[in-house]
């Protein structure tokens, strides 16, 4: 397997220093300042299902949104790409095995147990009570926007991979078996009538948790494009070198990137400007 299949920031977010649970990310922090700071890709939905989520109301759901989406997308986009260039049955059906049944169905497991034991329920967005307080209701939207990202993987993943899986798994049976969310689940998951609407337009409006996710056309979220970045290949293809060597220099700290949805991206702006130098020294 020549690419990451783990789902972007899980552990971060779940048990790491990017938990919207732990005391230094409590609501009360500067998340204003932080949401000046952060660095987010500018990756776009490409699949095949919208994600659709409340508007956020405050800066702490704003930061996390912005990182989730964005890292979802990536991960999402570059599966999609990888696991369809693959025509080998048996490759397809490890792959299967691999990244759905084992890696993405312990994701939500362990995420449905950790809503569990801090009760941080579904309910608490659809009918929440007197005694709920800011800390809470926002840190069940993170979760519960986390458990979206995640079936929006799945279901991608599970439509790339569609001649080898045994059984389609609906949104409403993810959350159902792996977070034990009882029925009725106030979600819809539609895949489109059209076959040329395959990919969801790109704008945001707030939506009722009813419509979370549904196949395009949809409405989503905008992309985030407060930095551009370039692949490797478009590097190499520019300096006239191999990938490898690109990514030797940015594993150097030679290049300026980052690595979004485990592979690695070049900042454009930082490149435009290498680019700029080579020239005047040329000259």
């Amino acid at each position: 397997m020549s690419f990451i299949y783990q789902f972007p920031l899980f552990n971060a977010f779940l048990r790491g220093n990017l938990s919207p649970l732990s005391a230094e990310n409590q609501s009360d922090t500067n998340y204003k300042l932080r949401l000046q700071e952060q660095l987010i890709a500018s990756a776009t939905d490409e699949g095949l299902y919208a994600l659709r989520f409340p508007k956020p109301l405050h800066p702490k759901q704003e930061f996390y949104r912005r990182a989730l989406l964005s890292e979802t997308y990536a991960y999402c986009n570059e599966l999609r790409t990888e696991l369809t260039a693959e025509t080998n049955p048996d490759i397809r059906a490890y792959y299967r095995e691999v990244i759905l049944d084992r890696h993405l169905t312990t994701c939500l497991q362990q995420l449905g147990e950790l809503i569990a034991a801090k009760k941080l329920t579904y309910q608490m967005l659809i009918n929440p009570t007197a005694d709920l307080t800011q800390e809470e209701g926002i840190n069940a939207w993170c979760m519960h926007l986390l458990k979206v990202c995640l079936a929006k993987a799945y279901l991608e993943i599970q439509e790339a991979l569609a001649d080898v899986v045994m059984y389609t798994m609906s949104e409403t049976e993810l959350y159902s078996t792996y977070l034990k969310e009882l029925k009725p689940i106030a979600l819809l998951n539609k895949r489109s009538s059209t076959p040329e609407a395959t990919k969801p337009t790109k704008s945001y409006t707030e939506k009722p948790l009813t419509d979370m996710l549904v196949a395009s056309p949809a409405v989503t979220p905008a992309p985030v494009t407060t930095m551009a970045y370039l692949t490797t290949k478009e590097v190499a293809e520019i300096l006239k070198v191999t990938t490898k060597t690109i990514t030797r220099n940015l594993e150097k700290g030679e290049f300026i990137g980052r690595k979004i949805g485990g592979q690695w991206r070049i900042e454009k702006q930082w490149f435009e400007n290498y680019m700029q130098t080579l020239t005047q020294d040329k000259n």
